[in-house]
């Protein structure tokens, strides 16, 4: 661990790893600890020399879901990490080399994600365990937040984004792939799809009355009670 009050010679632009040239605003990885599978992942702040101590660079971390307050959830992408306050200082000698913490953006665009590819979405103020922004739009019938990992299809009618794990299962009973998406001509959403047929019955029978009351007659409904599914009809009994 680093001394409280260290002896600073001199403050550095880059250090090497290999041939890895670190800078500060680089992202670094780190040998795990013989607990976690994990690497270590800081931002490149500031780089020194120390008396006694050789090269030091101070790093922000970055917390995996795992590590903050609440847990992994079903929305945390597999390579998502949340930007800290966590500073410390370490030994150039612990940095193993470049890695990529890019926004979700940036890392959607990807062709090829690799290992050392990761984004990040939320800042975490990690003593006061407070995420930044603390609130996210949610999307689908699940309503969580959306998940690069999760393949989504968008309603062509309310332009909502549903996870295809939600979607009703096919006629056959398998689940929809995304094979099955791509060979509708658009995807239209159970609700939009209930409000479709809703608005559908409810023009043919404005159309329908329409009809009758050109010839000034009204149309009979199940309420009117002598209606046995089509025609006009007379009264069910006679009168005597």
């Amino acid at each position: 661990m680093a001394p409280h009050n260290p002896k600073r010679l001199a403050t550095l632009s880059h250090f090497f790893v290999g041939n890895d040239k670190i800078k500060p605003h680089d992202t670094v990885y780190m040998q795990p600890s013989e607990e976690s599978e994990f690497h270590y992942i800081g931002r490149v702040d500031k780089i020194e020399r120390w008396a006694g101590d050789g090269e030091m660079v101070r790093v922000s971390w970055f917390y995996r879901p795992e590590e903050a307050l609440g847990g992994r959830k079903s929305f945390h992408g597999e390579k998502e990490l949340f930007e800290s306050n966590h500073q410390d200082w370490v030994s150039v000698h612990a940095v193993h080399g470049l890695c990529r913490v890019l926004t979700l953006k940036a890392y959607e665009r990807l062709e090829t994600i690799l290992d050392l590819d990761f984004f990040s979405r939320f800042k975490y103020k990690a003593q006061q365990k407070i995420f930044k922004p603390d609130r996210v739009p949610v999307y689908c019938t699940c309503e969580m937040p959306y998940n690069p990992d999760q393949k989504m299809v968008m309603c062509e009618h309310c332009k909502d984004w549903f996870h295809l794990a939600c979607l009703p299962p096919n006629p056959d009973g398998t689940p929809v792939s995304p094979e099955d998406i791509v060979a509708l001509p658009e995807y239209i959403c159970r609700r939009c799809t209930v409000t479709q047929r809703k608005v559908k019955a409810d023009l043919a029978k404005a159309q329908e009355q329409a009809e009758y009351d050109k010839k000034g007659k009204r149309p009979m409904r199940e309420e009117d009670g002598d209606y046995d599914g089509g025609g006009l009809h007379g009264p069910s009994k006679l009168a005597r």
